[in-house]
């Protein structure tokens, strides 16, 4: 950068944007395996639609995600986490449908934000799921999301194998080389 301070791939970031991939119905589709959570059914589109959208629009801006982070491992990695600020920015959070297959449906959940906690994005995929699948109420994520506390299992971590880091943004644009010759 011109004002000397050396270029950072992650403390150079402004935001993140990653996705994740969950589908709803009685079958998994076998195409998709081990790339997209199944959820197993949700209940009715419209249902389902409306309770995802109203979480989603409750999980967006400046809030203490504590809550939404996994546990450390090891004694190294709890002393940093009970020293780290649990406040981000969710710039935006949205669910699309991907594709249809028989009776499955396949949604990708987008999240861009100014950072985030250790296992955030899949413990508000978790979130959104348990809100939209009516096993988890509004008021109470909203409770969670002002205090930044969880009590225990409202919602589960959703696993890795749905979640990709999509794109990094920066303040500056960068030229990138490739690294064959």
């Amino acid at each position: 950068e011109d004002d000397g301070e050396l270029f950072h791939p992650t403390r150079s970031a402004r935001s993140k944007t990653y996705r994740y991939t969950l589908s709803t119905g009685p079958r998994h589709d076998p195409t998709q395996y081990q790339r997209v959570w199944h959820v197993g059914d949700a209940p009715s589109v419209p249902t389902w639609s409306e309770n995802v959208n109203r979480v989603c629009q409750c999980l967006q801006g400046r809030h203490d995600f504590g809550a939404f982070r996994g546990a450390p491992r090891g004694a190294e990695q709890k002393r940093k986490q009970a020293l780290q600020d649990t406040h981000c920015h969710v710039m935006n959070i949205a669910m699309h449908q991907e594709s249809q297959w028989h009776d499955t449906t396949t949604y990708t959940i987008q999240v861009t934000g100014d950072r985030f906690l250790y296992k955030m994005v899949r413990f508000l995929v978790g979130a959104i799921v348990a809100v939209g699948k009516e096993r988890l109420q509004m008021e109470d994520l909203e409770q969670i999301l002002a205090t930044g506390v969880r009590n225990g299992n409202e919602f589960e971590c959703a696993p890795a194998h749905g979640l990709v880091l999509y794109q990094v943004h920066y303040d500056i644009p960068i030229d990138w080389e490739s690294a064959a010759t």
